[in-house]
């Protein structure tokens, strides 16, 4: 009986797995890939949120696009198509979008400013620190939105193009579903009384 227990014992020492290079170095490529996994888990980001930047950004392009596309020769121009892309508004009186552009342009800026200055975070899906309710926020609950909605008429002001103002009505849709109500109810859940007075005081845009 104890012949058998001492080779058994022996087997165990001089097993293969672990004087084998190739059986020790598995081991440490298990364990190194058990390591890389935890680290790719512990690394993962969290998905990402639209950007008010990017709906403006990519509304101000379709913009422009349809009033490129209204003004071309030979192809939309003159056609009832070109009359609704560009065209609407006849020279010189779509010049005055300059003074919408420069407008919500100074509107956003003005806003952002605020935002630094209450040490608040300007991006919309982060928690408030401060409710700023003072300066430019004190005739509009959204300011930033308003002055993108304003460079965006605008732009479709100065092309002429109704299809360009149709896209900023778009906008403000977009806008206020995807940003404006999500924040409202963050804000209402974190200031309460505070926050359902000053929305009773101030307009949603304007």
């Amino acid at each position: 009986m104890q012949a058998p227990r001492s080779v058994g014992l022996s087997s165990a020492v001089h097993s293969p797995a672990v004087h084998n290079p190739v059986g020790r170095g598995a081991v440490v490529h298990g364990a190194a890939g058990q390591g890389s996994a935890g680290s790719k888990v512990s690394e993962e980001r969290p998905p990402r949120r639209p950007s008010p930047l990017g709906h403006f950004l990519a509304a101000l392009a379709v913009s422009g696009a349809a009033g490129v596309a209204g003004s071309l020769p030979g192809g939309l121009s003159g056609s009832a198509a070109g009359r609704v892309l560009s065209g609407a508004i006849p020279a010189p009186w779509h010049l005055s979008g300059l003074l919408l552009l420069a407008g919500g342009i100074a509107l956003m800026v003005a806003a952002d400013a605020q935002f630094k200055r209450a040490g608040t975070s300007v991006k919309p899906f982060a928690r408030a620190s401060a409710l700023v309710s003072a300066g430019v926020f004190a005739f509009s609950r959204n300011p930033m939105y308003l002055g993108m909605l304003l460079a965006l008429l605008g732009a479709a002001v100065l092309e002429g193009s109704a299809a360009a103002a149709a896209v900023a009505g778009l906008f403000a849709w977009r806008v206020q579903r995807t940003f404006i109500l999500p924040e409202e109810w963050r804000l209402e859940s974190q200031f309460q009384n505070e926050y359902r007075l000053y929305r009773r005081r101030v307009r949603r845009w304007i």
